[in-house]
C-alpha cells in the first residue's frame, strides 16, 4: 500500500469510475450521466474506472457489449480492462467472512412478505430493516432455519448511527445506517455491500488490506458504534486513522443520495475513507418519472435511426447541463465548470424528426 491507496503507480488523487449493469441498452439517462462520471474524472485529473455491474440475473453478456459500444461511441475511454463483479465473488466472500468474525453480520430469516408488513407498521421509517432476527439466540435461529427451509440473508449488524456528508452537488445530507443485507439467501451479494467493496479495492483484486483492517478493528464508522461486545453504547478505543480507497470520486444520478449514509456507514466500518460524491440531476419524462426503454426512441441505436447523430446527442447532454452545445465528449470536458452546472432535472423529449 502506498500513501493510503492499494495500487503503486496510481493517481494519488485516485479514480472516478462509471458502473452500469448489462441487463440491456444504456439509455439517454445512462448515457448522461456516463458522460458526466467521465468529465468529473478528466477534469480532476483522475483516473477513470468502467464497472461492469454483472451479479443481476438479468445480466447478459450482448447487452455489455452492446453498452461498452455505445460509451466508446460517446467518446468515453477507461482505464485498465473492465472490472466484472462476477469475477469478484470469492472477495466478496472473504470480506463477509471476515466481518462475521468479528461478530459484525447476523443471519436473516425474514421473507419479502414480512419485511413489507413490517414496513407498514405505525412509526417504522420506510425501508429500513426493523432488527427481527438481528438477537436471536442459537436455539430461535436453528427453529427459524427449520421452519423456513430455506438459506439466510446475512446482514450487517449497524449501530444505527446517524451519517452526515455533503455532496458536491446538493449539499449538506444525513440519514440513518440499519442492518443492510450482504448476501441474500440465494447466495448472491448485495449492491450496497458490492458497489462499497469494489470502491475501496478500484482495480485491485487484493482483498487482504480490506480484511486486515477488519480483523484489527480499524474501522471508525461514526458516533455511537460499538465494542464488537455487542452493546453498542462504547467507543470502539481501537479506531485508526481511515485509509484512502482507490475510487475518490463518485458521480451517479441523484436518486441515490438516499443510499449514500448506508454505504459511508459500511465503508468508514471497513476503515476507508469515504469518496467524494457528487450526485447530478436526473433525466425524465413528461411525468417527471426517471426516464426508461418505455419512453420511446431513447437509446444510440434508436436515436440513430432517427437522423440524431452521436455529435448532436453530446450537443443536447451539454446544453440540458447549461453549457454551450459542443460536438464531443472532449469539447465537453473543456467547457465543463461544475459550480455551473445546470442541477435540474432534464425532460427529455423524442425528437421529432
Amino acid at each position: 500500500m502506498t500513501n493510503g491507496t492499494l495500487l503503486d503507480g496510481v493517481s494519488m488523487l485516485g479514480d472516478g469510475r462509471y458502473a452500469p449493469s448489462p441487463s440491456g441498452i444504456l439509455h439517454v439517462g445512462n448515457l448522461r450521466t456516463a458522460l458526466l462520471a467521465w468529465t468529473y474524472a478528466r477534469s480532476s485529473q483522475r483516473g477513470f474506472l468502467l464497472r461492469i455491474e454483472d451479479l443481476d440475473g438479468r445480466s447478459r453478456p450482448e447487452f455489455e457489449a452492446a453498452q461498452l459500444r455505445d460509451l466508446s461511441e460517446l467518446g468515453i475511454d477507461w482505464d485498465g480492462v473492465p472490472i466484472r463483479q462476477s469475477d469478484r465473488v470469492s472477495i466478496y466472500a472473504s470480506i463477509t467472512d471476515a466481518l462475521s468474525a468479528q461478530n459484525l453480520t447476523f443471519e436473516c430469516y425474514c421473507s419479502r412478505k414480512d419485511l413489507a408488513e413490517a414496513a407498514s407498521a405505525p412509526h417504522h421509517e420506510l425501508g429500513f430493516y426493523p432488527g427481527t432476527c438481528r438477537d436471536l439466540s442459537v436455539q430461535q435461529r436453528a427453529e427459524r432455519r427449520s421452519l423456513t427451509g430455506r438459506a439466510p440473508a446475512i446482514r450487517l449488524r449497524s449501530e444505527a448511527v446517524s451519517v452526515a456528508f455533503t455532496d458536491e452537488n446538493y449539499g449538506r445530507h444525513s440519514g440513518h445506517s440499519d442492518d443492510i443485507v450482504l448476501r441474500r439467501g440465494d447466495g448472491t451479494y448485495s449492491y450496497n455491500f458490492v458497489a462499497v467493496v469494489d470502491d475501496i479495492l478500484g482495480q485491485s483484486t487484493d482483498p487482504s488490506p480490506l480484511i486486515a483492517s477488519v480483523s484489527a478493528g480499524n474501522g471508525n464508522a461514526g458516533e455511537g458504534v460499538g465494542d464488537r461486545s455487542g452493546s453498542g453504547n462504547e467507543k470502539r478505543p481501537d479506531a485508526r486513522a481511515l485509509l484512502t480507497p482507490q475510487v475518490t470520486q463518485i458521480v451517479r444520478g441523484n436518486d441515490l443520495l438516499s443510499s449514500t449514509p448506508r454505504q459511508i456507514y459500511l465503508q468508514k466500518l471497513l476503515g476507508f475513507e469515504p469518496p467524494q460524491y457528487a450526485h447530478v440531476p436526473l433525466v425524465v419524462n413528461h411525468d417527471a418519472v426517471r426516464l426508461s426503454k418505455r419512453d420511446g426512441a431513447v437509446t444510440l441505436p434508436q436515436l440513430h435511426e432517427l437522423g440524431i447523430s452521436t455529435s448532436q446527442l453530446v450537443g443536447m447532454f451539454a446544453e440540458s447541463l447549461g453549457f454551450p452545445a459542443v460536438g464531443s465528449a472532449q469539447e465537453f470536458l473543456e467547457v465543463f465548470q461544475p459550480e455551473h452546472m445546470n442541477k435540474e432535472p432534464w425532460v427529455f423529449t423524442e425528437p421529432n424528426v
